[in-house]
Parts: structure tokens; sequence; C-alpha cells
């Protein structure tokens, strides 16, 4: 994106920001006069093998080993500006593309139970009940890098199994219950703040908002210390499809030329699974599809080359646990120093990948830490006492973590 390009989305942005603005102070004719508030009825949209999926969490809570916060980028439509968030519940079986994902939005529709199309304000107040979609990780993925031509973010998030088994009953519960999931609003009950009050009553701190943008999640999970990495990119249909693109040409040539064994030699394994799964299949021969198809089978490790080629490769389970041993933590430094590695421009020392690992809210000792509105850094441990921050009952997980962390760097 050039820099008028960039000054350009801001200004988009800050026009939506303006425009919400002014739906709020303006007297709320949408939430409070033509339009009553919609009926909290409209069930949610489940796949069923998601829903079974879910039960076999429930039943086998083992195989629940990790939580990853999905945000998509904003664009330029004013009701997708802010981004959108989702929540992937990771389990043990090996497959990305089947695990749980939880997404919320505003159903919006009019008096007469119509859907609204479009762009609208009328989406900024409480007026539409908030919706609830469960699908398997496949489904959001896919739609939104070939559908919607959006970058997808994974933030992998620290938790416990008592955590965990706590958030499946809170979502169980949003999912089924109209009631709880309530209106949407716009900087309040909406698709990441429903997700974050749901961590928060399965027993996750809270810095003390009540109002969250999609935007924001990473920087805002970063701050109570339950974010360490780096986001990884789930990229766009358009970027997949460039990069192999020439190989797939060539290959197509040599099959249209009868020469199928140069075609074999020719496709590469990640851009098979390129093709089979961003492609339309009516666009190509029977021999092309064939041959997509034989390319990744051949491969022992189908799954993983195809989870790798599309930012789906599986983390150790120890990268989404709180450490409350030197063993683990030992394991956590090997495992997640390399997620930090990858995005400095030098070389890190250990020392230096815990500190980056503390996402700057740690000093050495260490204790939280926290940016005041001028800049400076200040100590936490009084203020995690106060009402600002709700810590559940983790203070002491948290800080012991990042102490094991600190030790093993050491």
């Amino acid at each position: 994106m050039s820099k008028v390009e960039l000054s350009l989305f801001k200004a988009k942005k800050f026009a939506g920001f303006l425009l919400f603005v002014f739906a709020v102070f303006s007297g709320g004719t949408f939430a409070k006069g033509a339009y009553a508030p919609q009926e909290l009825k409209d069930r949610p949209f489940i796949v069923p093998e998601a829903l079974e999926r879910l039960q076999q969490l429930m039943d086998e809570p083992e195989s629940f080993i990790g939580i990853e916060l999905i945000e998509a980028n904003g664009t330029k439509k004013l009701e997708e500006v802010f981004g959108h968030s989702m929540i992937r519940l990771v389990d043990n079986d090996g497959d990305a593309f089947n695990d749980i994902t939880f997404s919320f939005y505003p159903i919006m529709k009019d008096e007469a139970g119509e859907p609204v199309e479009g762009a609208s304000v009328a989406s900024f107040y409480s007026h539409y009940q908030l919706g609830a979609e469960m699908n398997n990780f496949k489904a959001f993925a896919i739609r939104y890098a070939k559908e919607y031509h959006r970058e997808l973010y994974r933030i992998p998030v620290l938790s416990t199994p008592e955590m965990r088994r706590k958030l499946l009953l809170e979502m169980e519960t949003l999912l089924f219950e109209a009631e709880k999931r309530g209106h949407y609003k716009a900087m309040g009950n909406n698709c990441v703040g429903a997700i974050f009050s749901a961590l928060k009553r399965a027993g996750f701190p809270s810095a003390g908002r009540q109002e969250f943008l999609p935007e924001g999640t990473s920087k805002y999970l970063r701050k109570v210390g339950l974010a360490p990495f780096a986001n990884i990119v789930i990229k766009t249909d358009i970027e997949h499809m460039q990069l192999a693109k020439s190989n797939l040409e060539v290959v197509k040539f040599l099959i249209e030329s009868g020469d199928i064994e140069a075609a074999r030699e020719k496709l590469t394994v990640e851009n098979a699974w390129r093709a089979l799964v961003l492609e339309e299949r009516h666009e190509h021969s029977d021999a092309y599809r064939m041959l997509l198809n034989e390319k990744v089978s051949d491969v022992d490790d189908a799954t993983i080359t195809r989870d790798t080629v599309f930012g789906l490769a599986a983390l150790d389970p120890v990268l989404y646990a709180l450490c409350n041993s030197s063993d683990c933590a030992d394991r956590f430094m090997l495992k997640g120093s390399p997620l930090i590695r990858a995005n400095s421009k030098k070389k890190l020392s250990d020392t230096a990948v815990v500190s980056a690992m503390r996402g700057k809210f740690y000093d050495e000792k260490p204790q939280l830490r926290a940016r005041t509105s001028r800049g400076r850094g200040r100590n936490l441990q009084k203020k995690i006492s106060s009402t600002q921050v709700d810590w559940q009952g983790m203070k002491e997980e948290v800080i012991h973590h990042y102490k094991l962390l600190y030790r093993s760097a050491r």
C-alpha cells in the first residue's frame, strides 16, 4: 500500500469513526424511535460437524490444547472498517481445518424482518441482535481468503486447562442462549466484545475496558500478558495464486501438450495445495485435477504441508500454556524463540527474546508493567489489586510464568 493509499484509508477510517460518533449522539432514532430493538429469537448458524466436535471437546477436555483469536484486517466499507475478530478452539488431532471457530455479528434486518443490505449507520446502534456462527476453521479461513480477499491473523493466547474448560461452557451458553448474546453495540457488545466478555467470565484477566474494537485485539491481549508472540498471517487467495502462477501455468501447458510425466515433475506440492483449495474445480481439465490430487496424496505429511502453506501450521501445545515448571519454560523458550526471532531484523539473545515475549510489559524481576498516557512505563503491582485490572485469580500464575521464562533465558 502506497503512502497516498494509506493516507486515504486512514481518512476513511476517521470518517467512519466520526459517522459513528454522530450516530451515537444524534438522538438514536434507530434504537428508540421508529425501530424498536429486534427480538432475540434468531438461531445461530451451526455446522453439524462443528457441533459434533464441540461435544467431543466437552467429553475429552484434554484434547482442547489452546486458544487463538483470529483477527481480520479492516476494509474501506463502513461496517468493516475496524476489522473483525473470531475465536478458534485448537485441538490436538493435527488438522487445523476442522477446529471449531466462533464468530459474532449483527443480524441486520428491518422491521419486516427482511435483511438490510450494505453499509448502514443503523448497525452502530443496539437495534440489531447479536448473531453467532460456529463453523470449522477451514470455512472461515477460505471465506476470508477467497471470497473477501482479506488477510487473517492468528493470535495465540496463553491459558490453563481449567480456563479452557470454563471457556467451553461460556461459548456453549453464548451459542444457544440469544439472551446472553443480547443486542449488538458497535463499541461494546460487538464481535470481539462478546468474546472478551466470555473470556473474562472464564477467568481470563481484564484490564477494566468496556469498549472494544477488533483492530485492538492483539494489543489488548499483550497488555494483560497473554499474547507474547507475533501474529501469524493467513494470506489471501490473490497472494497465494501470485506465488503459484508461473509454476501452475507451466504445468497446465505440459498437460495440454500431453506430457503428463514432465508436468508431474514440475508441479510442487505447495502449489498443488494452493490450486486444490483456491481454484474452482470446473475451470480445469480432469487430467489437471487428477494430477493435483495425486501430487498431494503422494506426500506422507500431506496435511502438515497444506497447513504450512496456508499459514495454519500447528504450534507446539506448550506455546498456548501458562508454564508452572522449569521444564515447561525451557520448552516454551525452545519452541517460542523462532516466532520472535523471525520477526526481528537482527538476531536476538535469549534474554532479548524473553524481553520481546513480555511485550515490554515486564521488567527483569519480572514485574508486570503498563504504559502511562505520557509513554513512561510504571509498575503495575499496586494497580493489579485495583478495580482497573481484574485478574480473576490469575495474577500469580502469569507472574510465575514469566519468572520461569526469565530464568530459562539466563
